[in-house]
């Protein structure tokens, strides 16, 4: 679709940037095969829709990217600190969760450059349009893994049930703040001068400063005299 899209693009720069993020999310898509091939995990393969290559495709595309990469940072940075997988898989990761950062960046940056340029910048109308890219890109992720049928998935994508599974002891809060940092961490490698994506960090941020409640702190018991 990325691949597609760019084509359809008049400025020269712009195009040349979406075709080379097209060639790394068809890098991106290959590894996974070959990933779930090598360990022999099955997955149910959604029958091929009509490709919608149109510029809202890409847009809420964008959306639903920034939304994965920021929890896709803090599931990864848990993994590297329990050793989940072996080192080289997930140095190998790390060029592709790196890319995804680039990709995001990207895409903001494309978003109110475009949003400038057809004189829809102001600040109120950038902030409409993003909330509503971001409503767009929830509903489109509930939908793709909401449970049909009798299945018993629970969840919506990275922040399904059964992703914390994996990780022995993990709360809200300490994958919050494995997303937070994680997300500053990729983040920091791009230009500074740059837009970043700022909606999902500064939510999560918000969350971390409210008190924990429903849980007793542990209070060590004092030696009797």
């Amino acid at each position: 679709m990325v691949t597609r899209f760019a084509e359809t693009l008049a400025d020269p720069l712009m195009r040349e940037a979406l075709a080379m993020q097209g060639i790394e999310e068809t890098r991106h898509g290959r590894l996974l095969a070959e990933m779930l091939k090598r360990y022999g995990i099955p997955v149910d393969v959604p029958a091929q829709e009509t490709l919608d290559c149109s510029e809202r495709a890409f847009i809420d595309f964008g959306y639903e990217e920034c939304i994965d990469s920021f929890f896709g940072f803090g599931i990864f940075g848990l993994a590297r600190q329990i050793q989940l997988f072996v080192p080289t898989l997930t140095d190998i990761f790390e060029y592709v969760l790196l890319e995804e950062a680039r990709h995001v960046t990207f895409f903001v940056n494309w978003i109110a450059y475009e949003r400038i340029r057809r004189g829809r910048g102001a600040m109120a109308v950038q902030a409409l349009s993003t909330a509503l890219g971001y409503v767009r890109a929830v509903k489109r992720i509930v939908t793709t893994f909401a449970p049909s049928g009798g299945s018993k998935v629970k969840g919506v994508g990275f922040g399904a049930e059964g992703a914390f599974k994996m990780f022995g002891g993990v709360t809200w809060r300490s994958f919050l703040q494995s997303c937070v940092g994680e997300n500053d961490r990729y983040l920091a490698a791009m230009d500074a001068q740059l837009i970043r994506p700022r909606v999902l960090p500064a939510i999560a941020r918000m969350a971390l400063g409210l008190p924990s409640f429903g849980r007793r702190p542990v209070v060590a018991s004092s030696p009797s005299a």
